[in-house]
Formats: C-alpha cells, sequence, structure tokens
C-alpha cells in the first residue's frame, strides 16, 4: 500500500469503526485509530466513552454492525440504561444477533463442536434475559435463556439462568426439577466447561433454598435514566 493509499484510507474510517474500536477498548484493547485515540483522551472515563460510542452509530441504527455496538454498548453501561440495552438486543437478534465481525470458526473441544457464531448469538441472547431478569419481566427472560440454550447447549449457565426465571417467580421445585433433568446429558457426564460443576453448585443451592422456605421478593426498581 503506497503512502497516498494509506492516509486516504485512515482519512475513511468510518464513524460506526471508530465507535467499534472505543467500545473495544474498554473491553479487548488492541490498536485504535488516531481519531478514537483523540476521543478516548477527552473522555473523562468509562461511560462517557460508551456514551460516545453510541453517539457515532446515529440515532437510528439500523445495521447489524451498529446495533451490535450500541446494544452491548448499553448491556455494559448497566442498570441505568437497561431499558434501551432491550430495545437494542431486540433490534440486533431481529437482524440476526450477528454482524460482519462475529467470529464464525467451528472448533472441536472435549468431543464437541464448539460453533462461535451460535455461541455469539447464545451470549446476545443471555444479555437480554440478563436485562429482561432485571425489569421483572421473568417469562421474557426464561425464553430468551432458552433461545441461548438451544444455540449452545454445551454451556450449563444458560440453563442455571433459565432456572434462576423459576425461582425469581417463587418456583423452587420447577426450577429444581428443571435441571435435575440436565443430569443425563452428555456435557454433565462429560463435565464439559465445568457443566456438571456449575449444574451441581446451582441444584445443591435450590435445594438449599427449599429447605429454609426461600421466597425471592423484588427489590424496588430504581429510577431509570
Amino acid at each position: 500500500m503506497s503512502l497516498l493509499e494509506s492516509i486516504f484510507k485512515k482519512a475513511c474510517v468510518s464513524n460506526e469503526d471508530i465507535a467499534l474500536e472505543l467500545f473495544e477498548s474498554e473491553n479487548v484493547g488492541g490498536n485504535v485509530s488516531s481519531e478514537a485515540k483523540r476521543i478516548l483522551k477527552s473522555c473523562s472515563g468509562r461511560q462517557e466513552v460508551l456514551l460516545k460510542a453510541i453517539e457515532l452509530c446515529g440515532s437510528e441504527p439500523d445495521t447489524p454492525k451498529k446495533l451490535y455496538i450500541v446494544s452491548h454498548c448499553y448491556v455494559y453501561l448497566g442498570a441505568a440504561y437497561r431499558k434501551q440495552a432491550i430495545k437494542y438486543l431486540e433490534e440486533y437478534i431481529l437482524k440476526g444477533a450477528v454482524w460482519e465481525g462475529t467470529p464464525a470458526a467451528r472448533i472441536r473441544e472435549d468431543g464437541y463442536i464448539l460453533d462461535q457464531l451460535k455461541a455469539n448469538q447464545a451470549s446476545v441472547y443471555s444479555y437480554l434475559g440478563k436485562a429482561y431478569e432485571g425489569e421483572y419481566e421473568f417469562e421474557k427472560a426464561e425464553t430468551a435463556y432458552k433461545s441461548a440454550e438451544s444455540l449452545a447447549p454445551y454451556f450449563a449457565a444458560y440453563a442455571v439462568q433459565t432456572a434462576e426465571t423459576y425461582i425469581k417467580r417463587n418456583n423452587l421445585q420447577t426450577a429444581l426439577n428443571y435441571l435435575e433433568k440436565y443430569k443425563k446429558s452428555t456435557y454433565y457426564k462429560k463435565n464439559v466447561n465445568d457443566y456438571k460443576l456449575l449444574l451441581d453448585n446451582a441444584i445443591s443451592d435450590i435445594n438449599s433454598k427449599i429447605s429454609k422456605g426461600y421466597v425471592y421478593r423484588p427489590r424496588k426498581k430504581s429510577e431509570e435514566v
């Protein structure tokens, strides 16, 4: 690449590319453009960086890439931005919950195939489920977690998250029964990704809650932004 071509390429960095660099700088690090560096220096903290990344994607992000950035920025911004996270995670899912930068390799691990694309889609559903939980929409959270389970059944965390929605509806026996059935899973028997450990710990916790007469009482919601 000639010097002129290199200069032109740098000059053509789009707002969404800069937004992606800002988001990734808060998570995975790596090299960033001079414009992203300038913005990072001007920001007072992590929240300001993420909000700037959202701003760079425009008022109506509509591409998978922009929706990926915006939805994940709102997730990382925490509870105060939960409703925005739900809105854009839902929109991202409608676009397939993938963008051109989503890893798509298939990797053999511990006797199973890890589909990176599906694993990333599963994480999006998990984020959505967690956001629904925060809004006390436990049925919607259950549906989201089960979608994550179907995409990445080798991660016990998603089954445990599904069970948690039953606990928060005070259906502890349902939660226990739900997890007990996974003991028959190949992933449990082989303890893939600590599957057995995670499941056994969750089952033990539910049994403890049942013996103590645990009742879930939601906290009062904090004010929204």
